[in-house]
């Protein structure tokens, strides 16, 4: 008799009957609601632990249903009035708060004092092996940050500024724009060179790499997330600067729509170099930071949904900071 056969198909049983476990387990776990379930679900998919077709199955069922929900959302919502409009956009705004095991994530500011640095979890940097930072200007101290913290590569790209002095060896900057041009200060030139997420990460053979994305790029942010949320399952996280609120309202809910298919938005900072929405008490211009689902165990809707938080600083130290409160 062959001892290595007998073994073998007694690991595989042994395997056989862990998974059955492990799946009866989740299914009698309490979550919240589906994205909780479908949070972990994806990741122990992802993380290939214990990869049972039946379990990710169940994977692609949550996963379908949620697309299905955002759909709904985008048919529904475009003959809206307003305001309505604004509420709607209010709800996506609701801070979750996420847990890895039974410990909240941590978090720290990133770049130079006021204007120019944001917030993240400290999961979605490590997590990381590249940063892609979009608009620069004259401050790159972002993408340098997270290049001396974390001794990893970083890219600023802004075809505005023809060259910048970056401060670390692994911090590089690129005279080149995501998308388009058209937002650049009316100070600059452009450079010419535009380009999309998926030209520079096949260019600069980040195909197999995790990648942190930071954007504040003017507005162009609606015309160029489409083509970078088709890489989600390879993106930590995403610190994003939307502008324009009040007139950009639909195509802003277009994108947090599309981002809560696989992140959860875990910080909110107004920025009070711009004012606020008219009627209600939103700014009109937001950071907004996401992780990615699978590097999270559970979320659920924060209990504060107050802002600023003590870990936020002003953008504009002449003007008054945004206070206010997403509510539920």
């Amino acid at each position: 008799m062959d001892i290595n056969n007998i073994n073998n198909k007694l690991l595989i049983i042994a395997l056989l009957i862990i998974s059955v476990l492990f799946i009866n387990t989740t299914n009698a776990t309490s979550y919240d609601n589906d994205s909780e379930l479908l949070s972990f679900c994806k990741k122990e998919c992802h993380n290939k632990k214990l990869n049972t077709e039946r379990f990710c199955k169940k994977c692609q069922t949550l996963e379908r249903r949620a697309r299905q929900k955002r759909q709904e959302k985008n048919e529904n919502f475009e003959g809206l009035d307003y305001y309505t409009l604004l509420k709607k956009i209010n709800y996506e705004l609701l801070v979750l708060e996420a847990k890895i095991g039974n410990q909240s994530l941590n978090f720290i500011r990133l770049g130079k004092k006021n204007d120019g640095g944001y917030v993240v979890p400290t999961k979605a940097l490590e997590a990381a092996d590249v940063l892609m930072g979009y608009g620069i200007s004259d401050d790159i101290s972002f993408e340098r940050d997270f290049s001396k913290n974390y001794n990893k590569i970083s890219y600023g790209f802004d075809c505005g500024v023809r060259n910048i002095t970056t401060g670390d060896p692994k911090c590089h900057f690129l005279s080149e724009c995501i998308g388009s041009s058209d937002y650049l200060y009316k100070n600059q030139k452009s450079s010419g060179v535009i380009s999309s997420f998926t030209e520079q990460r096949q260019r600069l053979n980040l195909t197999n790499k995790k990648i942190l994305i930071k954007m504040d790029i003017e507005g162009a942010e609606y015309n160029v997330m489409e083509d970078i949320l088709k890489y989600s399952k390879d993106i930590t996280g995403i610190v994003l600067e939307v502008h324009d609120v009040d007139k950009k309202s639909k195509e802003l809910l277009k994108i947090l729509y599309s981002l809560d298919e696989n992140f959860i938005l875990v910080h909110v900072h107004g920025n009070n170099c711009s004012g606020k929405v008219r009627r209600i008490n939103l700014p009109k211009v937001l950071e907004l930071t996401y992780i990615n689902k699978y590097l999270v165990d559970t979320y659920q809707i924060s209990s504060n949904q107050k802002h600023p938080l003590p870990i936020d600083q002003v953008n504009c130290i002449s003007n008054p900071e945004h206070t206010f409160e997403i509510k539920v």
